[in-house]
């Protein structure tokens, strides 16, 4: 999972179907979150998986409109498509990958 900035966070959503996971390193969730993506990225070859470190890139998650962590947000070709905030069972990370992976919207 490749961690975005404010330079590259547009260009890397603009082609493609993408999911960010913005996390932080004092949320135990959010910590979780990212080992559990990582593990199941391998299965969602259509999805480019990228991480924003809320700590670090506070802008680029405020004009993400990120306002819980961990958030796990999709696009397709740079617009948002699908969005959770908070707590996510891993049953439901699956489920919500399958739909990113197929532009199911919000």
């Amino acid at each position: 999972m490749r961690a975005l900035d404010s330079q590259s966070f547009a260009a890397a959503l603009a082609t493609g179907r993408s999911v960010v996971l913005f996390h932080a390193p004092f949320s135990t969730a959010s910590q979780n979150l990212l080992l559990l993506i990582g593990e199941l990225s391998h299965s969602y070859p259509a999805l480019s998986f990228y991480s924003v470190d809320f700590e670090q890139e506070k802008e680029v998650s405020i004009r993400a409109g990120v306002s819980l962590l961990p958030t796990l947000q999709a696009y397709d070709h740079g617009a948002l498509t699908r969005q959770h905030e908070g707590l996510i069972p891993k049953d439901y990370v699956e489920r919500w990958l399958l739909l990113a992976s197929a532009g199911q919207d919000i």
